[in-house]
């Protein structure tokens, strides 16, 4: 017969715990405790709550995204200006650079907008004239809605 030899294994004795696992709970229960404060700090400022808002503003004027609609068919040119002069409201309270920053480009972006609006509203043009302001008002919505997205990520939230 074989004989089979085991190694003992080196067990804490009873009652007590490997030295590893006191430190190691404690550090779970830090992070823990922590890691919703840490989010609340990063998303409950009046800077993210201005954010919010102007972005919930953005999708909640849809329409005034949309390129098809900025010839005299579409919303009033007082609609548009209106919605630019919110957007710059928004950018003009003080706060973190860099929400105060994507915010002050995002209403930038809405006077460019707007002044693509106006052109396209002063005169008759010829069509080939007229898609080309459809074409330079999609860019520049597009651009603005991609502002939100350092917003977004700075402030934990997403667009509705």
């Amino acid at each position: 017969m074989d004989t089979v030899t085991t190694t003992p294994v080196a067990l804490a004795p009873a009652g007590r715990r490997p030295r590893w696992v006191t430190p190691a709970l404690a550090l779970l229960v830090i992070s823990a405790a922590a890691l919703p404060a840490w989010v609340i700090s990063r998303t409950g400022t009046d800077e993210c709550h201005t954010a919010d808002i102007a972005i919930t503003y953005v999708a909640d004027n849809g329409t005034l995204l949309n390129p098809w609609l900025i010839t005299s068919t579409g919303p009033s040119l007082a609609t548009y200006r209106g919605w630019s002069d919110q957007l710059h409201d928004y950018a003009a309270r003080r706060g973190e650079p860099e929400i105060v920053n994507a915010l002050r480009q995002i209403a930038d972006l809405s006077t460019r907008a707007v002044t693509i609006v106006e052109q396209v509203r002063r005169q008759p043009a010829p069509d080939d004239i007229i898609f080309g302001h459809i074409t330079a008002y999609d860019d520049v919505t597009h651009q603005l809605v991609g502002a939100e997205h350092p917003l977004i990520a700075r402030c934990g939230f997403s667009p509705v």
